[in-house]
């Protein structure tokens, strides 16, 4: 993120990838389990929390 600030000439800071995994630990999602067999791709925006399962028609915003 920070590579991309930079290059967007950005200046907001920007936490670090141990900051951001310390702070998903308290984090409560209510999501469901999607899959066993597959992977699940969550994705953070500015327009929320997305959970991507099964395909790209299957998305669950939180």
């Amino acid at each position: 993120m920070r590579l991309l600030f930079t290059t967007m000439q950005i200046t907001l800071p920007v936490p670090s990838y141990s900051r951001i995994s310390r702070r998903m630990k308290w984090l409560n999602l209510d999501y469901k389990k999607l899959s066993s067999q597959k992977p699940t791709y969550i994705a953070i925006e500015s327009t929320g929390v997305k959970i991507y399962g099964y395909g790209e028609w299957h998305v669950v915003t939180i």
